[in-house]
């Protein structure tokens, strides 16, 4: 389940410099053109940020509660533990690496969306 876990953030940074990688191409196909890089947009709304945040926490808290009562089943039960307890932890670790991906991806849209609007400024 760690396993499955470490994967998706992996898989997460991955995807973050794929990404930059793109970006910084982009930026020399401008300049070779001689014209400026348009500003990048968010590609989520901050309504879907948050929700994404919210879906990725609720995936968590789900996840993590059915692992919990699966261990608690079959500490209870120990002779249905083995066959039933391998599959459903790998299983549900993959719920809470999806959750986990989510709220990553959410947070780093909001990162985007303070980056691009001018009206934000700092709290203080």
């Amino acid at each position: 389940m760690i396993i499955i876990i470490a994967t998706a953030i992996l898989v997460s940074v991955i995807l973050e410099r794929q990404e930059r990688r793109h970006v910084f191409m982009e930026s020399l196909e401008y300049l070779r053109m001689g014209k400026e890089m348009p500003k990048p947009k968010p590609k989520l709304s901050q309504l879907e940020c948050w929700l994404n945040i919210a879906v990725g926490t609720v995936l968590i808290i789900i996840g993590i509660g059915t692992v919990l009562s699966h261990l608690i089943v079959a500490h209870k039960l120990p002779e249905y533990a083995m066959g039933y307890l391998s599959g459903a932890l790998i299983e549900y670790g993959a719920i809470i690496a999806a959750g986990i991906v989510i709220i990553i991806l959410g947070f780093k849209s909001i990162r985007e969306h303070r980056r691009s609007s001018p009206e934000i400024t700092d709290i203080g």
